[in-house]
């Protein structure tokens, strides 16, 4: 089933609400995020798809890992992020960036905005 532009701007901002980042935001404004928004459908085990220090994950629907491996190999738990969560990948606790994972424990949707693609990281002038 194909979903026209109208019907899948009104599912990505419904599923935009999911997270208190956006509480107060009218549709317009949070129409503007939906489409600077990709999305990632990811199933339990999948690993999140992302420039590292790039991108800003929504978790919409869900529950996400963030972890990194050990010296010895051991995982280490950074943190779970359930629906309306949010995190950026970056380097904590001595992990560089392209250590950490992001995985899905359950089905789970990400929305994800990349420096790339908006300008969130500069103030995000085009939300304005």
């Amino acid at each position: 089933m194909l979903l026209t532009k109208e019907i899948q701007s009104e599912v990505s901002i419904r599923r935009l609400r999911n997270c208190h980042l956006f509480d107060g935001m009218d549709d317009l404004r949070l129409g503007e995020v939906a489409s600077l928004c990709t999305w990632q459908h990811l199933k339990p085990g999948q690993t999140a798809a992302g420039g590292s220090q790039e991108t800003f994950f929504i978790v919409c629907q869900g529950k996400m890992r963030i972890s990194t491996l050990s010296p010895n190999g051991r995982e280490l738990l950074i943190s779970d992020f359930s629906q309306g969560g949010h995190f950026g990948v970056v380097g904590v606790m001595g992990a560089s960036a392209a250590s950490l994972q992001a995985q899905a424990l359950i089905p789970s949707v990400l929305a994800c905005l990349t420096r790339a693609k908006g300008s969130f990281a500069e103030g995000g002038e085009n939300l304005r």
